[in-house]
């Protein structure tokens, strides 16, 4: 079995019960300890791997449980009218008898105006859930302070748990790192942003400075991008955080997870999880790969892709540099976007702006426009770029010269094969119609993910 990761929270609920406030404290509780310190559903468990004992596992790892129960929790029935709770095989109640024999805090959140169910109306095997003191999480206008004091409790459980169970497995917070960013201690304002500690700067830019960075109470690792004010990035900085916001709610392997933003100090900031090199980087230091691999690139960024479409919103970035990859044997990630929006966004707007974010280089063709509006069809035509970047260590148009780049744009594209002649005809065939200058011929991200897992079989038998 698959060895699955510690969290810092385990949520367990009730689909029927307070499936719409599980989700909503999750979101909370992702903002303080990362996407990656909340496990709360079996589509977090790997393909093939059998949920009842990784999640077994999973709850034997965490650190703190959370037992969401609302108004239904405790009379929930199945197609026969019998009891969920008062069966032996009930999910629920096998997790909440796995976290009771634990050594982990276990803690009742009551939602929806639920009340604490008596002793006697449990099972005998989570009888002592009554016993546990409670927490009430309102769906009103109480609900951020009620998290916000929620949060509070479970970091200092977090804290007690990790303390019991020995030296943390993130090292300690490197005050001479962070205070070496600005020449302060790392309690200052200036080597803080909200919850996270600032330590080395990674990258600097016109736009912006990138740190390593250590969450305050849940010390997980990660990067702050700190805008520069007067940086074209840094001036559309409502943008920036409308992006951030739009992908928060996101969640998919193949996606940078956006952990935290928001403004600290005059400064719009973003925390994403830790950013290795790009495919750029990767290509360019080890060359063209081949058609396999590049494919199974394309499809896992494909079908990330087909997920972030389908909840309505575009990337606007894609393209070989903002994917991030380790090496050529690593998974690609696609970056979190800065300009990210909701697909159907004009491409200009009412005061005359555009509302794209142009990177000539990567851009579609139907981004020059000044009219039409922002669709998914172009995140499709940059990833043919890191398709062909993949294969060829080339983009299939470049030119130095703006007008020059458009046109050719928007002539029939380059056949992958004049640069990568092993590369097979359903594989040009395939980027060939990501690159076609009609957004509207361009087949959609989950069709190319499935065309790629077809020609891989193909391939690979």
């Amino acid at each position: 079995m698959a060895t699955p990761p510690n969290h810092a929270v385990f949520i367990c609920y009730r689909r029927e019960d307070a499936a719409a406030a599980a989700g909503r404290i999750r979101d909370r509780l992702e903002e303080a300890f990362g996407a990656r310190g909340v496990f709360m559903d079996v589509h977090e468990v790997p393909a093939g791997v059998d949920f009842r004992l990784y999640t077994r596992a999973v709850l034997e790892g965490s650190r703190v449980v959370l037992v969401i129960i609302g108004r239904h929790w405790l009379t929930a029935s199945d197609a026969h009218g019998q009891s969920r709770l008062r069966q032996a095989e009930d999910f629920v109640r096998t997790e909440i008898e796995v976290a009771l024999g634990g050594a982990s805090p276990v803690v009742p959140v009551l939602v929806d105006g639920a009340a604490m169910p008596n002793a006697d109306e449990l099972p005998e095997s989570i009888r002592d859930l009554a016993f546990r003191n409670a927490v009430v999480v309102r769906s009103d206008r109480g609900f951020r302070a009620d998290t916000d004091e929620l949060i509070a409790g479970l970091a200092a459980l977090v804290r007690e748990e990790r303390d019991a169970q020995g030296p943390p497995r993130e090292p300690a917070v490197d005050t001479s790192a962070a205070a070496a960013t600005d020449g302060r201690t790392s309690t200052d304002d200036a080597a803080a942003v909200g919850s996270w500690l600032l330590r080395e700067v990674i990258y600097s830019s016109n736009n912006w400075t990138s740190h390593a960075a250590t969450h305050r109470l849940t010390r997980v690792r990660a990067t702050v991008a700190l805008l520069k004010p007067k940086g074209y990035v840094g001036r559309r900085g409502a943008a920036v955080l409308a992006a951030a916001k739009l992908m928060s709610g996101l969640d998919h392997p193949a996606l940078t997870p956006v952990l935290d933003w928001g403004e600290a100090q005059g400064r719009v900031f973003v925390v994403i999880g830790t950013a290795p090199p790009t495919l750029l980087d990767c290509v360019n230091k080890g060359g063209p790969v081949n058609e396999i691999r590049a494919l199974r690139w394309t499809s896992r960024l494909a079908e990330g892709l087909a997920h972030l479409h389908a909840k309505g919103v575009v990337h606007q970035l894609v393209g070989p540099d903002s994917v991030q990859l380790a090496d050529s044997e690593a998974l690609p990630l696609l970056g979190w976007p800065v300009f990210c929006t909701r697909a159907g966004t004009p491409l200009v707007d009412g005061n005359g702006e555009s509302q794209v974010a142009l990177v000539p280089l990567t851009a579609a063709p139907e981004s020059f426009g000044r009219g039409g509006t922002i669709e998914p069809a172009a995140d499709v035509y940059g990833l043919a770029l890191v398709a062909y970047y993949a294969l060829t260590g080339k983009y299939p148009h470049s030119s130095e010269d703006l007008m020059a780049l458009i046109l050719a744009k928007s002539q029939p594209p380059p056949d992958v094969r004049a640069l990568a002649p092993a590369v097979s005809g359903p594989t040009a065939l395939l980027v060939e119609s990501m690159l076609d200058p009609s957004a509207a011929r361009r087949p959609e991200a989950q069709a190319v993910h499935a065309t790629c897992e077809r020609i891989l079989r193909r391939l690979t038998a």
